[in-house]
C-alpha cells in the first residue's frame, strides 16, 4: 500500500484516482504480475498484485481474492481514525 502517491491528502479527496500510480506500478513489476484488486481510500491505496504463475496455474482467478474497505475517519469518510 502507498500513502499520497500522486497527490497530496486534500487534492486526493476531491480526486481519489490512482490510475497513473497503477500504472507505474505495474509496468515497473512487468508482464510477470497481473493486477487482482486495488482500493482508495482517499490518499490511501493499496493494490494485491499476483505472479502470472499463479493466475495461469488456476490457483487465483477473478473473484478468488475477496476485499473491502471500512473507512473510519470523520463521518465515515477517509482513512483516519
Amino acid at each position: 500500500g502507498t500513502m499520497e502517491a500522486e497527490r497530496s491528502i486534500q487534492a486526493s479527496f476531491l480526486n481519489p484516482s490512482k490510475a497513473r500510480w497503477e500504472k507505474l506500478v505495474a509496468d515497473t513489476l512487468g508482464d510477470q504480475y497481473v493486477l487482482l484488486e486495488e482500493n482508495t481510500m482517499v490518499a490511501m491505496h493499496i493494490m494485491l498484485f499476483a505472479h502470472v504463475d499463479l493466475w495461469n496455474s488456476g490457483r487465483i482467478h477473478e473473484g478468488s481474492v475477496k476485499t473491502w474497505a471500512v473507512p473510519t475517519g470523520t463521518a465515515g469518510a477517509g482513512n483516519k481514525g
